[in-house]
């Protein structure tokens, strides 16, 4: 989901209760390139928490209706991700 400069994805893995792999590497490694509309956009991820979190979610439910599905079915607490663009 597009914010502003940046990008926001939650970590659903399709609704499943293990996290996604490209989660984890994010972990390991929160450097990444995003490709957008035929542009790579070098990124860091970074996980949001508390309140910065719960705002997102909001936002996210209404952007994309799986992820509303996702976060009220998911036992887990979801990762919701900040890809920042990067110099």
């Amino acid at each position: 989901m597009p914010d502003s400069e940046s990008y926001v994805v939650i970590a659903s893995n399709y609704g499943g209760e293990q996290p996604p792999a490209w989660w984890m590497n994010l972990v390991a490694q929160p450097e990444a390139v995003v490709h957008v509309s035929g542009r790579s956009i070098p990124v860091l991820a970074r996980a949001l928490a508390g309140a910065e979190r719960d705002a997102m979610v909001t936002r996210a439910v209404l952007y994309n209706k799986q992820w509303r599905g996702y976060v009220r079915t998911v036992r887990r607490e979801l990762p919701v991700v900040r890809l920042e663009p990067r110099d």
